[in-house]
């Protein structure tokens, strides 16, 4: 609670946006869970040695943890940036020279977890973005 006016505006965009999500939650789901395989899909394909981190955990629909056998996540990230967003952490660990706490928790070594990036693919992301991004990805993932 805070003194003053209610914003009434950002209670109302935020009320709609609630009804807007919980009436996409599902198809939103399923459709980040199949950009995700098909993103998996697409770098199998391409010959790239990779694992999910998570293993066969329950995740947020569309969102990958992947594990790059000595290659380094930050150099990947780097490369792909023109590209894509993605990341080595969350932002708000993002900088920082130490692995992710939550990677040192799920008990993954810190020179393994320096080969671990998150991507996340949501409702508004395509497959023909998927196409786009797999030839970079691939070339990153393979120097």
């Amino acid at each position: 609670m805070r003194p003053g006016t209610e914003p009434v505006y950002l209670l109302a965009g935020f009320g709609a946006a609630a009804r807007l999500a919980g009436q996409r939650l599902g198809d939103d789901m399923a459709h980040g869970q199949a950009m995700a395989k098909t993103f998996k899909k697409g770098l199998l394909e391409r010959g790239i040695d990779f694992d999910i981190s998570t293993g066969d955990a329950e995740t947020i629909p569309g969102s990958l943890s992947i594990y790059l056998p000595n290659r380094s996540a930050e150099d990947i990230v780097s490369s792909i940036s023109p590209y894509a967003s993605i990341s080595t952490g969350s932002a708000c660990t993002s900088g920082q020279i130490m692995p992710s706490h939550v990677l040192m928790a799920m008990g993954i070594p810190p020179y393994n977890a320096a080969s671990i990036l998150r991507i996340f693919f949501g409702r508004y992301n395509s497959y023909h973005e998927i196409d786009r991004f797999l030839p970079h990805f691939v070339t990153a993932a393979s120097q």
